[in-house]
């Protein structure tokens, strides 16, 4: 499966804002992590990353937080190489690991 479906299976599932997201769009609040799901140049709020004293910590998860998108359509390019490529029973934990964490992350638990 290339990039592309992988990111048309992650669309077509979608139950959350479609990415790309990013932190620090909006200057006046630079903890909001936005997406800009329409063509009309505005930014729509997706989460807030609160400072908890530890600015590091603060920006690693605003880090985190902006790749979900990316990381869901990665696994679930990755989930059905596996799947596609008949190499399941070399990866058996692990593809049951990643299809957890795709059930879970798209709603479908």
């Amino acid at each position: 499966m290339t990039n592309k479906q992988g990111e048309a299976v992650a669309q077509k599932t979608a139950r959350y804002t479609p990415g790309p997201w990013v932190q620090g769009e909006d200057i006046d609040n630079p903890e909001l992590i936005t997406s800009p799901i329409k063509n009309d140049g505005a930014y729509y709020y997706v989460a807030q990353v609160w400072d908890q004293d530890d600015e590091n910590e603060y920006q690693a998860n605003a880090r985190l937080i902006t790749q979900a998108p990316n990381l869901l359509k990665a696994g679930m390019t990755l989930l059905a190489t596996i799947r596609a490529e008949k190499t399941r029973g070399c990866w058996t934990q692990e593809e049951a690991d990643l299809d957890a964490a795709i059930h879970k992350a798209t709603g479908e638990e």
